[in-house]
């Protein structure tokens, strides 16, 4: 909770100070809401993606007619479902993941489309962990919150149009470190170990 905590105020900071610092040219702020899809690149075991979401903040700051720049702070919720097979059965459970995100980007412009890149910096505030196998064999050791880094960061791509007050778009999400640890609290090999970020948004902005 203290490094949430903390990672949310660094963050609201930055993305105030960012905000602030391109006032004079010209910044716009604006919230975004989107429907994301992620993918899961598990060991000795196989997910299924199903629709997430995410929320958002944004400020984007033109400092040419091509360029500009867009701090951003983010709610991404994952959804997968997640199946393990052992000797005797097959348990299924479906997990959401709550991050926390602050992304930085360039934003180049012609006409009404703009295409972004940059980094983020996230941070897993919550699992939730539906257990759907139907089988009372516990998966708590499993599907554990300790069996992932707190942090995670990489790159975002995002193409997209403006149209008036309005952004639409799509965008990628790729982690560049491994989201999982080696093993479980209970010692056993994780299968998230080696677990990227893979995300793609469809999005909507909207500018005040």
């Amino acid at each position: 909770m203290i490094k949430f905590l903390v990672f949310s105020a660094i963050s609201l900071m930055i993305f105030k100070a960012a905000a602030a610092q391109s006032s004079d040219e010209g910044a716009s702020l604006g919230v975004k809401a989107g429907v994301n899809s992620s993918h899961l690149n598990l060991q000795d075991a196989s997910a299924k993606a199903s629709p997430g979401f995410n929320i958002g903040l944004f400020s984007r700051a033109a400092f040419s007619k091509y360029f500009a720049i867009q701090p951003e702070f983010n709610l991404n919720v994952l959804h997968s479902t997640v199946s393990v097979q052992d000797a005797s059965n097959t348990l299924q459970f479906s997990m959401l993941m709550s991050y926390v995100e602050f992304a930085f980007s360039g934003v180049v412009t012609y006409h009404k489309g703009f295409f972004q890149l940059g980094p983020y910096i996230s941070y897993l505030a919550n699992i939730q962990v539906n257990n759907e196998s139907g089988s009372s064999e516990q998966i708590s050791d499993i599907s554990n919150r300790n069996n992932f880094y707190d942090i995670d960061y990489g790159l975002d791509y995002t193409a997209g149009m403006q149209l008036k007050r309005w952004d639409i778009g799509i965008r990628y999400k790729q982690g560049l470190f491994k989201t999982g640890k080696e093993k479980t609290p209970g010692g056993e090999l994780s299968i998230f170990r080696t677990n990227k970020t893979s995300v793609f948004t469809v999005f909507g902005g909207y500018y005040f």
